[in-house]
């Protein structure tokens, strides 16, 4: 709770003054983040069924993580969008 409480002061330390840009994609993530958890719940099992699996994404090791990653930029991309936007969805 210690460090937490620190960062969260941090947080406000810099957001108070002016300086939100850099906090910008989280803010944006977290707009709407029930609306992209649901989404992603309803959308995760698509690629399976179409048969397209994190294997044809890279044949790496890390293949899962960059499957991952790209799974977590679409929806952080439709977050901005819709913050951009001012659009906020309430479920």
């Amino acid at each position: 709770a210690g460090w937490s409480g620190i960062i969260l002061g941090l947080i406000m330390l810099l957001t108070g003054k002016g300086r939100v840009k850099a906090f910008t994609p989280a803010v944006a993530f977290g707009s709407n983040a029930l609306f992209a958890y649901v989404l992603s719940e309803l959308l995760g099992s698509v690629p399976g069924m179409l048969g397209f699996h994190h294997e044809a994404v890279c044949d790496t090791p890390a293949k899962s993580l960059v499957y991952a990653i790209l799974f977590t930029s679409v929806f952080f991309v439709l977050n901005l969008v819709l913050y951009k936007k001012k659009v906020f969805i309430k479920i």
